[in-house]
């Protein structure tokens, strides 16, 4: 269903204090370049940038994310809720009613907003708390048939399942009828959230973009428009949105171009080690921490994104043939202890079920502090599997103690 929503420019400019114009933005591409310039016209196609008079016209297939840099992150405070859409967009709200089917709602920024009801996935009331949105993120993973009432008395949250009506035209409840059959109104000020049992269409619009602005709005876009002054978006639930550029942070283009190997799940793992004792004494690899479970650092740096691996460890992605870049930075760990041996990394490409050694680098404890000794970027068009094998480089084999990192390793089209 068509949903139209106007934004408010409320607004005034603050950002050029940092160099950058009102309409400056920085566009980033797959293969790594970064364009200056001003925002002229962005479709569902293709971005074109004005740089010194002339277009620059780049097709969205190139183009990882497009940033605003005058733009800056304004701090949440003070109560709000959190709404989201069923096709996940999330809006941070200072306050929100239902009437009959239509939500009505202001944004952090002061927006004015009317939403259908049909739109909505879940309303949280004091979603600046955090364990509040710790215990939501649980209730939403959990698998429900109906929707679902949650009250909130003496800091302890419960929740009741049933199926939610209208709205009284006066925007003070909503009817509520549980699965006995017995009906009831449910006053929005006793709620502390209403999840709705609904999905989005099958049939919905690909996802295109997100769109974030500064006051940590996520707006999924199926569809958009320039327009005077900013953009008009349209999200895969229908949703349409006219928002201000003085509010804009990214239009993040990545979706499936990029993956991070510590975010996939790899169809094969081998773990071993050349103690045998009778148990499972390998180490299992880590996403995103290391083997201590602590910050990856390598090179004096710290990584949010990577993976840890114990020797022996065996690692194998199905790529399908669909990506042509891999790169990561390799190292051990400065942070976690182990023997003086050297650790071995392999890595082979696998096509049509025969493997072929693309990468081989022995690291030592006594390696140079330098990252091009690390650095890995390697050409995988058309591998339909790729390996990474991590071994210990000790003569007699012994692995104990032997790991390795790899910060920041990622696939890309």
């Amino acid at each position: 269903m068509s949903v139209r929503v106007a934004f408010l420019l409320l607004l005034s400019f603050v950002g050029a204090a940092n160099g950058y114009t009102a309409n400056g933005v920085e566009l980033h591409t797959l293969k790594g370049d970064v364009f200056k310039g001003e925002l002229e016209n962005v479709t569902d196609k293709e971005i074109i940038l004005k740089q010194n008079g002339v277009s620059l016209v780049m097709p969205l297939a190139e183009v990882l994310k497009l940033d605003f840099p005058a733009v800056s992150p304004v701090k949440l405070e003070g109560r709000y809720s959190d709404v989201e859409l069923v096709d996940g967009s999330r809006l941070h709200c200072k306050e929100w009613t239902i009437k009959a089917k239509q939500l009505e709602l202001t944004t952090m920024a002061g927006q004015q907003m009317n939403v259908p009801l049909a739109a909505v996935a879940n309303i949280l009331n004091d979603a600046q708390e955090e364990k509040y949105r710790k215990d939501w993120a649980e209730r939403l993973a959990r698998k429900r048939r109906r929707d679902m009432a949650v009250l909130i008395r003496d800091d302890t949250i419960n929740a009741v399942e049933g199926t939610f009506g209208d709205a009284d035209a006066q925007g003070k409840g909503i009817a509520f009828q549980l699965p006995s059959g017995k009906k009831g109104t449910l006053l929005f000020s006793k709620l502390h959230g209403l999840i709705f049992q609904r999905e989005l269409d099958p049939l919905a619009p690909p996802l295109l973009c997100k769109l974030y602005d500064s006051y940590q709005d996520v707006i999924m876009v199926s569809a958009l428009t320039r327009i005077p002054g900013g953009l008009s978006v349209t999200t895969p639930a229908g949703a349409r949105f006219d928002i201000g550029q003085e509010l804009l942070t990214r239009l993040d283009y990545t979706l499936d171009k990029v993956a991070y190997l510590s975010r996939l799940e790899p169809s094969k793992v081998v773990k071993k080690t050349v103690l045998d004792n009778g148990f499972d004494s390998a180490y299992p690899f880590k996403r995103d921490l290391n083997l201590d479970n602590q910050p990856l650092r390598i090179y004096g740096d710290t990584y949010s994104i990577g993976l840890a691996l114990h020797a022996y460890t065996e690692l194998e992605y199905d790529l399908k043939g669909d990506y042509r870049e891999f790169h990561a930075l390799a190292g051990i760990d400065q942070s976690v202890g182990g023997e003086d041996r050297p650790v071995v990394l392999v890595i082979e490409a696998v096509t049509d079920g025969e493997s072929k050694e693309l990468y081989k680098k022995t690291f030592t404890r006594r390696d140079p502090k330098d990252k091009k000794e690390g650095a890995i970027n390697l050409n995988i068009k058309g591998v339909q599997k790729l390996r990474l094998i991590v071994r210990s480089g000790d003569k007699f084999g012994f692995d104990d103690g032997v790991h390795l990192d790899i910060v920041n390793a990622k696939i890309q089209k």
